[in-house]
């Protein structure tokens, strides 16, 4: 209960020295920032400004392969990120079974399609949008919103749902397909923290309805 107003008042809580230099575990801070507005403004730039050039291609994955080093470092760090074979196996199966109800949810609504990516854009999104984005997603809204704020409760777990419906849903009926979705990777997670088994789930989803799209 200090911690949570400490963190509403001081705005950061250090559970964990090794991450101090990036800000403490409970602030926002870095994640937003860094793990959402960053993201948000460089694809951006790439769509507006549109580079066709190979040497461009280059150095925005290797600023893309750095992004993801710091990204896994702190994530390490703050416990949101501790992989095993057993969380590696569940976020398996859970990826397999949101691509099923995707399929499913397919053949209810066959007119409804989600957000629609510029050709343009194609070559510069695999690694942020199967990777780097559902990482970040997991930890902002598992991690930090559900486990973090609301401590793992049941309005913590609708919330965060909710939350991840209504940023990929568009208010249309896909909510319903997102609230499940979050349901499943929230479910899917153990321990106080740690979005593992969540992020291996998303990443298979996106990485497969991603490249079946393009």
């Amino acid at each position: 209960m200090w911690a949570c107003r400490r963190f509403f008042i001081e705005g950061e809580v250090s559970l964990n020295s090794r991450i101090d230099y990036h800000g403490a575990v409970y602030s926002l801070k870095f994640p937003i920032y860094f793990g959402v507005i960053m993201p948000q403004i460089a694809l951006g730039f790439i769509g507006f400004i549109r580079p066709n050039n190979q040497i461009f291609l280059v150095i925005w994955y290797v600023l893309t392969f750095f992004y993801m080093v710091v990204s896994f470092k702190y994530l390490t760090a703050a416990s949101y990120l501790r992989p095993s074979l057993s969380k590696i196996f569940i976020g398996l199966l859970s990826g397999i079974l949101v691509l099923i109800l995707e399929v499913i949810f397919a053949e209810l609504f066959p007119n409804i399609q989600g957000s629609q990516l510029d050709p343009n854009m194609t070559p510069f999104i695999p690694l942020f949008a199967c990777i780097c984005g559902p990482v970040w997603e997991e930890v902002l809204f598992r991690g930090i919103l559900n486990k973090r704020i609301f401590h793992g409760s049941i309005f913590g777990l609708v919330v965060s749902s909710l939350g991840f419906s209504l940023l990929h849903g568009y208010l249309s009926p896909l909510i319903i397909l997102y609230f499940l979705m979050a349901l499943i990777f929230s479910f899917c997670n153990r321990g106080k923290t740690d979005v593992s088994a969540s992020i291996v789930a998303h990443i298979v989803v996106n990485t497969v309805v991603f490249f079946l799209n393009f």
